[in-house]
């Protein structure tokens, strides 16, 4: 599945069902003069939700604009690898093996995981801060809050184990 659109996208129900990991989906939302291209995310899931494929498939999403969930109840995204470049803020509900996160404007990453251990790859938030709570374990690989404001910090909670690879806060 790949989608582009100028102006916003609402993400109502998109799945890509198959059980290969070829199930990848691509959504971009490109701005047109002064308009909006702000991403809402309903449901999305790059396989079945059931655990023979629930490793299959990665999704990316491409917003000049925000990228936001469509309530605090919205279905978690589901996917093996999730990548997010974006105006900020990001703020999702996520079933995913590992994020790559990146937010082009000033602004904060929220993330909510669901209970399958995730990695935190090549995630950089330009000005702002990183709050990620999980019901799993999490792994930080690679994150890099890109400002030295003292207001910003990268806040972890998990029901499970929290390693740390590399975090950088700010540019000293």
């Amino acid at each position: 599945v790949d989608i582009a659109t100028l102006g916003a996208l609402q993400v109502t129900d998109v799945r890509a069902g198959g059980s290969s990991d070829r199930n990848d989906i691509r959504l971009r939302a490109f701005k047109v003069g002064d308009g909006a291209a702000d991403m809402v995310i309903t449901a999305l899931q790059s396989a079945d939700s059931d655990a023979s494929t629930a490793d299959r498939g990665d999704i990316t999403l491409e917003a000049q604009g925000t990228v936001t969930r469509a309530n605090d109840t919205a279905p978690a995204i589901l996917a093996d690898v999730l990548s997010v470049s974006a105006y900020a803020p990001i703020t999702l509900n996520t079933q995913v093996n590992e994020a790559r996160l990146e937010t082009l404007t000033a602004g904060d990453i929220t993330l909510t995981q669901g209970t399958r251990a995730m990695t935190l790859a090549a995630t950089r938030v330009l000005d702002g801060s990183l709050t990620l709570a999980a019901a799993g374990d999490v792994q930080l690989a690679d994150v890099v809050l890109a400002s030295n404001r003292a207001s910003h910090a990268v806040t972890v909670t998990a029901a499970g184990d929290i390693g740390v690879d590399r975090v950088s806060a700010g540019v000293y």
